[in-house]
């Protein structure tokens, strides 16, 4: 079987909130099921992080964080695996004080995962991440969220569009999406289709300002409101954009815990960034310790999205479907669209039988198309090398 295999699974709900879903947490213990009986994981070295279960670890920023860094800081071996699951909401951040009529490319968003606690994980957090992992050692991630693909700061999209895709994306986070050809209409709902994974920047922002009395949040207060609330705990690409206003203005030092300081810092970088929208000449300093991370193909690691970033992942009632998998007394209850898919294509594999990561994406794509699903489109990005490799394996 190899070296040793180890996961952190991730299921937030958002009970009690206006981000409130279903199907999450379901995910976690069906992936969970999965992995120890057809990939023979010890259950032992599984992390579960759920927020509706008071004696489990709750899946905040921190905590997610901290889970993958100590699994990763326990492989040593050239065969090790870790396997990341996320089910939740995803989010994209727009550059802040950007201008709305601005036509923005890409990679100018910030992709990022919802913890339960609000504290925004972004595609650097998981760069940062995956640079931790030891030569040989593999991280496969499994993104069952909105706007998830490109996740990983860097790597390489195989399949997909998130990264070249150029039309009307301002609609991303409202419920009405571009389709293939670039033409925004509302999605065609399907019987079985639940809720969906989006959340709306509105949305985010109400439930940020109902945890931050002091203040009204607008969107360009999202990322220092963020680092005000948490500190040193939240998103190095946040506490790294502060650090450009530092360089500034050079007799400038944030104390990160000081709110004072970072309500200052914040002015003075939203200036510049007004300054910079409006003029070619004025440059911004580059931001002081950030990781420009690895070339694509120097990494193991492997991201299976749910969806493309400019996308919603959806909730489905397996009940309503054609395909069955054995969830036991799960099976009336919500899924994740693209973990049910992933446990569908495998459940229809002989137990010994392997499916590569690019099969298991093209299989979810069409199983979800089945469905209905014409408006989520999973997505791979890892080096060439995993393209065809073996899904959950360690071997190139």
């Amino acid at each position: 079987m190899g070296g040793k295999r180890a996961a952190v699974l991730v299921g937030c709900n958002y009970g009690g909130t206006l981000a409130e879903l279903k199907g999450c947490v379901n995910d976690v213990w069906a992936m969970h099921s999965t992995l120890c009986k057809r990939f023979h994981f010890d259950g032992a070295h599984i992390q579960v992080l759920v927020d509706n279960d008071p004696m489990l670890t709750m899946p905040t920023g921190a905590n997610i964080r901290r889970a993958l860094c100590t699994t990763i800081a326990s492989m040593s071996s050239y065969d090790d695996m870790v396997f990341f699951h996320f089910s939740g909401h995803g989010i994209r951040l727009p550059p802040p004080n950007v201008r709305p009529s601005c036509k923005l490319a890409p990679s100018q968003y910030d992709e990022c995962i919802v913890p339960c606690d609000m504290n925004l994980l972004t595609d650097e957090d998981i760069r940062e991440v995956v640079d931790l992992l030891p030569k040989g050692v593999t991280l496969t991630i499994v993104a069952d969220s909105c706007c998830s693909g490109g996740l990983i700061k860097y790597e390489k999209e195989q399949i997909g569009d998130s990264f070249t895709y150029v039309g009307d994306t301002s609609n991303s986070a409202t419920g009405i999406e571009p389709t293939s050809k670039g033409v925004a209409k509302k999605r065609k709902r399907s019987i079985g289709v639940g809720s969906s994974r989006s959340l709306p920047i509105s949305t985010f922002i109400e439930i940020l300002q109902g945890r931050n009395e002091k203040k009204a949040i607008n969107i360009s207060d999202v990322r220092h409101s963020l680092v005000t609330m948490f500190k040193e705990e939240s998103s190095i690409k946040f506490k790294n954009l502060l650090n450009v206003a530092s360089k500034l203005v050079p007799t400038c030092s944030i104390d990160i815990g000081n709110e004072n300081e970072l309500q200052s810092t914040s002015c003075i970088l939203e200036s510049c960034c007004q300054k910079a929208n409006s003029s070619s000449s004025f440059d911004l300093p580059k931001p002081c310790n950030v990781k420009l991370g690895k070339a694509p193909c120097e990494d193991n690691a492997i991201l299976i999205s749910a969806c493309q970033a400019y996308e919603s992942a959806q909730d489905v009632m397996p009940s309503y479907t054609t395909t069955k998998v054995e969830f036991g007394p799960l099976t009336k209850s919500p899924f994740g669209a693209m973990t049910y898919a992933i446990l569908t294509v495998l459940s229809q594999l002989d137990p010994n039988q392997d499916i590569t990561n690019y099969d298991l994406i093209m299989h979810a794509r069409k199983l979800l198309a089945d469905h209905g699903l014409t408006q989520q489109h999973p997505g791979l990005y890892c080096c060439d090398d995993y393209v065809k490799a073996t899904f959950l394996s360690n071997k190139k």
